[in-house]
């Protein structure tokens, strides 16, 4: 793990920029929510069995650098199984609209589909696929992925995370552009004392050689909508790209309900 986050480290800070952010809406979200499931899963002595399903739907408004505007509706599907050791999830950027100078553009984003699996204390490994939405805003070809996700409790309220995942691009590539795209997260939480509100902090970091990347830093409010042993949870996040000509700003709200 020391190896990862050096790598992770080196990707964020020393990369040339000036290339376009794409959306990372997704791995931070998922990012979050599986600190959720596994600051939980700490605190429980034997998790129980059967299925726990969470839906989590919200819009994000992003204003890009160059004066376009969009909207988009991020949402994840989980089904946590096996007494909390695995889980199937379906995400992705919902519904998109873009209005930009060049034209509008509207249609339903990519569907991500993902098994994961802890692999250790902490450790969860993934695989997973990127279905093509096509139209105005989806992709005309599938992505294949493999990730990890480290998430270990540090002291007082708070807790640490770091997450890689690796893309593969089916479509063919423009000369010296890889197929391949790194994606790297770093995450700090703190934790208040009322159950289940925690102020979440992320550096977000993707690459591709050939192409360039773009890093994002993201602050997260979450927070019980009621009392009770599984309440609903909002969010209320603001993220900010730092790279050269992709300074984008984003607001996002979501809710998660489980059942």
């Amino acid at each position: 793990m020391r190896k990862l986050l050096a790598w992770i480290i080196a990707v964020a800070c020393c990369v040339p920029l000036g290339v376009a952010a794409q959306s990372p809406h997704e791995i931070r979200q998922d990012a979050r929510l599986t600190a959720q499931d596994l600051t939980e899963l700490r605190s429980i002595e034997e998790p129980p069995p059967g299925v726990d399903w969470r839906l989590t739907a919200g819009a994000a408004r992003t204003f890009n650098q160059d004066g376009a505007r969009q909207w988009s509706t991020p949402f994840q599907l989980r089904a946590l199984f096996d007494r909390g050791r695995s889980a199937f999830k379906v995400s992705g950027d919902g519904i998109s609209s873009v209005r930009a100078a060049d034209g509008n553009r509207s249609g339903l984003s990519d569907v991500n589909v993902v098994l994961s699996r802890a692999l250790a204390v902490g450790l969860i490994g993934e695989v997973g696929l990127t279905m093509p939405a096509g139209g105005e805003v989806g992709s005309d070809a599938g992505r294949k992925r493999i990730g990890a996700a480290y998430n270990r409790h540090l002291a007082g309220h708070w807790d640490a995370q770091v997450q890689y995942r690796l893309v593969r691009f089916d479509a063919d590539q423009p000369a010296g552009v890889s197929r391949f795209r790194h994606h790297g997260l770093l995450q700090a939480a703190y934790n208040f004392d009322t159950p289940r509100t925690a102020l979440t902090f992320q550096i977000a970091r993707n690459y591709r050689h050939g192409a360039g990347g773009a890093t994002q830093a993201a602050a997260t409010f979450e927070y019980p909508l009621r009392e009770g042993k599984r309440p609903p949870i909002g969010a209320l996040g603001l993220t900010r790209g730092l790279s050269a000509g992709s300074r984008d700003t984003t607001l996002e709200i979501d809710v998660s309900i489980r059942f």
